[in-house]
């Protein structure tokens, strides 16, 4: 037999295993019964709410880079470049976007997730969220407007107070935003669970663009109409964390 033919065989033996496994893997996966399509987000279903009650549902978090990721948003340096879904799905957001419309029809939809719903004023400035109750952090820290607040003034504070802070857009008058580092030590000193009334008092001011209203309310007020504001949510700068 030539050196040849000895050589074939072996390649003819892995070719023919190779098409078995195939076939298999065919057989098996034309056999199963497709999942029907879900009409929501398989995220927006980890932070539903007991309408009853009792112990609240926790906003599960899994940090594909710990420790040096540190569950801590403003570290997440890997959201670049976008879109780096590990990160993506380690956090939540007040808003998310329908994937099965998007991909079967190219409709963007805005569903609910961390916000129950919201309102937009008539000239297209004033967003209005109402937020999610009974909902807290893995660690126990609950989730409210304060928390959210927090970290929105706290990523544009961390910017150097750009005023394209908001994902490259500028869509709020900073000029009238009062936050600094008497504000972080108003934090500091009485966290966001429950703030001080001088916390309170600077988080309530409706002058700035961002504001709260109550506990589970806030605003946010745009110094022109932007009807893709809802879809920026989603992305690096909507990203919900414990600002506690």
């Amino acid at each position: 037999m030539s050196t040849t033919s000895r050589a074939k065989k072996p390649i003819i033996a892995v070719a023919i295993i190779i098409i078995v496994l195939v076939a298999g893997v065919w057989y098996y996966t034309s056999t199963q019964t497709a999942p029907a399509a879900s009409t929501t987000s398989s995220l927006f279903n980890t932070v539903s709410t007991s309408a009853q009650g009792g112990a609240p549902s926790t906003l599960v978090i899994d940090d594909p880079f710990w420790p040096s990721g540190d569950l801590n948003q403003f570290n997440s340096i890997y959201a670049i470049p976008y879109p780096d879904w590990l990160t993506y799905t380690v956090y939540q957001s007040l808003v998310t976007l329908d994937g099965n419309a998007l991909y079967s029809s190219g409709d963007v939809k805005v569903l609910p997730m961390l916000a129950t719903d919201w309102n937009v004023s008539s000239d297209g400035t004033t967003y209005t969220f109402n937020l999610r109750q009974n909902v807290a952090f893995s660690n126990g820290d609950p989730f409210n407007a304060y928390q959210v607040w927090g970290q929105f003034y706290g990523l544009y504070y961390l910017s150097g107070n750009s005023s394209a802070w908001f994902n490259a857009y500028p869509v709020f008058d900073t000029s009238t935003i009062k936050f600094g580092p008497a504000t972080l030590a108003l934090m500091a000193q009485s966290g966001l669970v429950n703030p001080t009334p001088d916390l309170l008092k600077i988080m309530m001011d409706t002058t700035q663009p961002i504001y709260v209203t109550s506990q589970y309310q806030m605003v946010f007020h745009l110094k022109a109409p932007f009807g893709y504001f809802p879809t920026v949510l989603p992305t690096y700068v909507g990203l919900i964390f414990d600002t506690q």
